[in-house]
């Protein structure tokens, strides 16, 4: 059964959740959810959402999906040994956040990080390698008991509503996480408070502008409601950030699609490592054609919290995406809020 819409609910018009503008229409229907894109900055979203424990059902016991024979340990180690696609994007983000936390802590080695649904515990990996003190939030049971192993410590099993305000963070991460939140105000309003002044929110999601799905709509892959539920353009992310007291937003466009994702829209094939191998050879180069041309695949995202450095330094607070500038001139926040001065 088709999940109804309606531009207005309760009487109120429908609002961009990334944008707070009114002009949205419908864009598609999967999976029995309607999905809604915003005219002005481009995000898409699913309205009306599924209720909490639809979604509580959905991610029980796994986060990542998959049959039997994915869920051990090794299996999954030896999947990333042979395409190190989270390793590659774990090693970026962490690299990236530490050299923007070098320049805005003056030089500091070492701080802390906030990973928010670390999902196989990658990323918690190398952000401990490269020297932070790591938090994880894993709620699922299966991830959380990947994430152990991997990382050689327990993850908090909680849900980021649920963890508690109790300290701040120099980092906080969330890869391949927002999209799957039912308010993305609230988790970003959340990091915020979770940051020290000068702090890094660094984000990575599925790019809503990716050429698979300019070309093929919902039958994109990664347009999987209710999994995903927030799908977000260099745009949407910059004018959401912005709104919620960040500066300096970075966005990257990272070219790049796992062959196993190919794979499942081509039943026929087997999926063996000449196979998959040959996919990837295949679709990487073309891949990142589009990716210099505005279609990458992924966007990652950095964005500092407003404080100090951000005052003293000459950094650039209009947001950029291959250095060219994503939105106008900066205007003042009320980050309590996370709306602008005067906006209704």
């Amino acid at each position: 059964m088709t999940v109804p819409w309606s531009s207005k609910a309760g009487g109120t018009a429908v609002r961009c959740p990334a944008c707070r503008e009114d002009r949205v229409r419908p864009w598609a229907t999967k999976n029995g959810y309607a999905i809604l894109k915003c005219r002005l900055c481009g995000h898409g979203f699913v309205n009306p959402p599924p209720v909490p424990e639809v979604q509580a059902a959905l991610y029980a016991e796994h986060g990542h999906g998959g049959t039997q024979d994915d869920n051990t340990v090794n299996y999954i180690l030896k999947n990333e040994r042979r395409f190190p696609n989270s390793t590659l994007d774990a090693s970026r983000m962490v690299a990236g956040a530490a050299s923007m936390l070098g320049r805005a802590r003056k030089g500091e080695e070492s701080g802390t990080m906030l990973d928010i649904g670390c999902g196989y515990g990658f990323t918690s990996r190398a952000a401990a390698m490269a020297g932070f003190q790591v938090t994880a939030l894993e709620p699922v049971s299966f991830e959380h008991q990947v994430a152990s192993a991997i990382t050689g410590f327990e993850p908090l099993p909680l849900s980021f509503e649920s963890y508690e305000e109790k300290e701040k963070f120099d980092v906080v991460i969330m890869s391949q996480v927002i999209e799957h939140a039912l308010d993305i105000n609230l988790w970003v309003a959340k990091a915020w408070r979770l940051l020290n002044d000068d702090g890094l929110l660094v984000l990575a999601m599925p790019n809503f502008e990716n050429i698979v799905c300019v070309l093929f709509r919902e039958r994109d892959p990664y347009v999987s409601p209710p999994q995903h539920l927030n799908y977000f353009t260099t745009k949407s992310i910059a004018a959401l950030l912005r709104r919620h007291g960040f500066d300096a937003v970075r966005v990257e466009g990272i070219s790049r699609l796992g062959p196993r994702t190919t794979l499942k829209r081509l039943p026929r094939l087997p999926q063996s490592p000449a196979i998959i191998g040959a996919v990837r050879m295949l679709q990487d180069f073309p891949f990142k054609v589009c990716g210099w041309f505005g279609f990458p695949i992924m966007l990652n995202v950095y964005a500092r919290k407003f404080g100090v450095a951000a005052k003293t330094e000459h950094i650039s607070r209009v947001p950029t995406y291959a250095g060219k500038r994503l939105w106008g001139k900066s205007q003042p926040f009320t980050p309590d809020t996370g709306m602008r001065r005067g906006a209704a």
